[in-house]
């Protein structure tokens, strides 16, 4: 929560409640576990036991306390952006260093376990019986055994997946941002649910945060996951015996759109065709499972270049501006994957170029210039593909799952609506690349 301060990194104090046998609530201590000068946001902080205290700031750094002393028995500086996990039993946490996974004895107070896993953010989590433990990533589910280190699952799943949490709430499935379920055997996103802002798993139950927008909806739904609709239905495709549309030993056929030069699009191809074969895909322009590969052009945004600013002040047009910032206006790129099968969207990665706050350069913007002619391809160079996916029910760029979807309200489970899609409307905030409207062509922008 808030101190009494305003203004960046205020959200730093710790406030515990008390529960009595009667069910009696009653405010106890308050207090600032980080005490730092900057990115001392309390990012994260959960009971180990009824002696141990873990806290992680939006800076990383990590520290177990004894608890009710609030006496600081270890620190460590995290991998910021990680959400740290708890094991079940509270004997290890499970944590980010760098580019290495860690386990923390909490008992012994010390390391007992690391592995290498790379830099990507994310999001870490036990199963319900603490024998695996996940690490979700944009774009990508890991599962180790505990105790041998071993991988059990490696799941390539849509890329619109920015994991900052992730929970197990059974034994087959994890579900990620509080939306979208991931069942392990089946290696999709078979289920999503609709309308908790965030959630969290305790006593066997996943408990739903409702905000209600300012109604009366609001309130903590506990739901048993996945509900007997799903489970029904996910025990059915295992059953069938035409499961997945995409399996080693199938075939697709290539759909390679919006490159403007020929050598661009035989590269994406043959980047693509190489992929396929060491998945067992084969290529077949008659298959009905579609790969596409599309690189279009967005729209013109509101940017600015100039020298960096410090993190938590915004730049140019939407912020402080100095006079070495200039005002300009950007042509935006976008470079996407989707299988398709069926007329419907199973699985897509897409990525915007630049993204924003790339665009950093003092003068030329040369080595924005040089990145952003290699972006499309290097993005079709180093996308990962999924080697199965489920028949897909529905279409996943609508936010469903490929077996259903569901709205959780304060009132119970119902049927999950997608929105209707107006059709696109001209943005009025997009600048016009006008001189003598404050915003300069950018003539080094145009990627491709």
């Amino acid at each position: 929560m808030r101190d009494n301060d305003s203004g960046f990194d205020k959200n730093t104090m710790l406030e515990f409640w008390n529960l009595s046998a009667d069910a009696s609530i009653k405010k106890g201590q308050r207090w600032n576990p980080t005490r730092e000068k900057a990115k001392n946001d309390v990012d994260w902080a959960e009971f180990a036991d009824s002696q141990h205290l873990l806290t992680c700031s939006r800076g990383g750094k990590l520290v177990l306390w004894r608890w009710p002393q609030i006496e600081p028995l270890a620190a460590i500086t995290t991998a910021p952006l990680i959400a740290p996990a708890l094991s079940p039993d509270g004997k290890y946490f499970a944590f980010q260093v760098g580019p290495r996974l860690a386990l923390l004895d909490i008992e012994a107070c010390k390391i007992v376990a690391t592995k290498s896993v790379g830099k990507e953010g994310g999001a870490i989590c036990f199963s319900p019986d603490g024998q695996k433990i996940a690490l979700a990533t944009t774009g990508k589910i890991c599962v180790w055994n505990m105790a041998n280190g071993k991988s059990e699952y490696r799941l390539i799943v849509d890329g619109s997946v920015h994991p900052q949490k992730a929970i197990w709430p059974s034994l087959n499935g994890i579900l990620v941002n509080s939306e979208r379920y991931f069942d392990l055997e089946l290696r999709s996103c078979v289920w999503t649910y609709h309308g908790g802002e965030k959630c969290d798993f305790f006593n066997g139950k996943v408990w739903f945060f409702l905000s209600g927008n300012g109604n009366d909806e609001e309130g903590l739904v506990p739901l048993s996951l996945p509900q007997k609709e799903a489970t029904e239905k996910i025990a059915k495709a295992k059953r069938s015996p035409s499961l997945y549309f995409l399996k080693p030993g199938g075939s697709v056929k290539l759909e390679i759109k919006g490159f403007p030069a020929a050598d661009q699009r035989m590269s994406v191809r043959q980047t693509l065709t190489s992929k396929l074969t060491a998945l067992g895909v084969t290529i077949d322009e008659d298959s009905d499972v579609t790969l596409q590969a599309k690189y279009e052009t967005g729209e013109v945004r509101k940017d600015t270049i100039g020298p960096p600013i410090g993190m938590g002040f915004l730049r140019g047009p939407f912020g402080p501006r100095s006079p070495n910032v200039q005002a300009i206006a950007v042509q935006t790129y976008d470079s996407t994957l989707r299988f398709v099968y069926q007329n419907k969207t199973a699985w897509s990665v897409k990525t915007l170029w630049p993204p924003m706050g790339r665009i950093q350069s003092d003068e030329s913007g040369v080595d924005d210039e040089r990145e952003g002619r290699l972006a499309a391809i290097r993005f079709f160079e180093s996308a990962d593909l999924p080697d199965t996916l489920v028949k897909p029910q529905n279409d996943v760029e609508s936010g469903e799952g490929a077996l259903g979807s569901t709205e959780i309200t304060i009132h119970g489970l119902q049927p999950y609506v997608p929105p209707k899609l107006s059709p696109k409307q001209p943005n009025d905030a997009t600048p016009s690349p006008n001189p003598d409207k404050g915003l300069q062509p950018s003539n080094h922008k145009q990627y491709l």
